[in-house]
């Protein structure tokens, strides 16, 4: 296998993995927003029941998944724009020397208010 071959197999491959991860950080998301609803919904109540530590740690839970997926999403865009620029590289049509970019990183998790 040549190494253009390689390289574009491997990007199929991390494009494949940055749409699925996409997809978990969306789904991760949405049950972190559920769980915090659930937390100031119960807040308001006037009373947490024992419910409220499992909503609480449920939502602890989903923001820490979420925070992983996220800075593995970022890794897997990293790479597949490196390997991207390799492609250019190896095709000719960018200079060799490249300058570094950062990578896009997700919006911060909103904190959740737990006051009446």
């Amino acid at each position: 296998m040549t190494d253009r071959a390689s390289v574009a197999a491997e990007l199929r491959e991390i494009t494949v993995l940055v749409e699925s991860m996409r997809a978990e950080v969306g789904r991760a998301h949405a049950k972190e927003e559920e769980a915090a609803a659930r937390l100031v919904d119960l807040s308001q109540k006037g009373t947490l029941p024992p419910e409220a530590l499992s909503a609480a740690e449920g939502h602890a839970q989903a923001l820490e998944r979420r925070a992983a997926m996220a800075t593995e999403l970022a890794s897997l865009e990293a790479k597949r724009t490196l390997l991207e620029r390799l492609v250019a590289v190896l095709e000719g049509a960018l200079p060799v020397p490249l300058r570094a970019t950062r990578p896009r990183m997700p919006p911060p998790a909103r904190p959740v208010s737990c006051a009446p």
